[in-house]
């Protein structure tokens, strides 16, 4: 894929620009030290909120290690396994960009918070740092943000508590997609989330055709 007209532009005038990272950010830079995670960070300091919402992606993949689509999780270097606790332990370069995603989850932009929950619900179990920040997230203005940060506190730590809580509050949104996408949460937990079943239920009386199909897959799931 083509990269973003301001990612050429960026690289091509590099060399002649300053650039003082701030907090996570310099810790990024001084682990990677390369032109990409460069450009990436000035975009995210510096560009419009769908550049800076393609630069989160970036930085999150950055941390898996490959594409959304084609890596489950970050587990971290092979030797480094897992704490005395079982979570994955991340490396120092992992640490440091999740550091930066957590930071964009307060970021003005909804685009930009959106995409900082998606990541982190895809890095997975090395993000674990990120649980305290999400668990704010969940009462996020934005639905969507809930909804991800939900998901993402539940494959990052296994939480189906509050994954579950957070989802049930928009089984009723106005918007048909957001329901959707609420009951699909919970069916990601699975039996974790056996006890909001008949709130997915009520759903089979829904209005849109989509919603009544979704809450009849998830029941089959619980």
């Amino acid at each position: 894929m083509r990269p973003p007209l301001v990612l050429l532009s960026i690289i091509g005038i590099w060399s002649c620009a300053a650039h003082h990272p701030k907090g996570s950010e310099r810790e990024v830079y001084d682990l990677l030290r390369d032109q990409k995670t460069a450009v990436i960070l000035k975009v995210l300091r510096e560009g419009d909120p769908d550049q800076r919402r393609g630069a989160v992606g970036r930085l999150g993949e950055e941390c898996l290690g490959g594409d959304f689509w084609s890596a489950r999780y970050a587990v971290g270097a092979p030797l480094q396994g897992r704490d005395s606790n079982g979570n994955y332990i991340a490396s120092p370069r992992q640490e440091a960009i999740v550091s930066v995603l957590i930071e964009t989850l307060g970021d003005p932009s909804v685009q930009v918070r959106r995409m900082a929950a998606y990541a982190l619900m895809h890095i997975g179990p090395v993000a674990i740092k990120a649980i305290a920040r999400l668990r704010l997230a969940l009462d996020d203005a934005d639905t969507e943000v809930c909804l991800w940060s939900a998901r993402a506190m539940f494959c990052i730590a296994r939480d189906p508590t509050s994954a579950m809580e957070a989802s049930i509050k928009h089984l009723h949104d106005p918007n048909p997609e957001l329901r959707m996408m609420a009951i699909y949460s919970l069916e990601l937990i699975g039996t974790g989330a056996a006890a909001a079943r008949p709130r997915i239920e009520e759903c089979l009386l829904d209005t849109n055709e989509r919603v009544r199909e979704q809450a009849a897959q998830a029941l089959k799931n619980l």
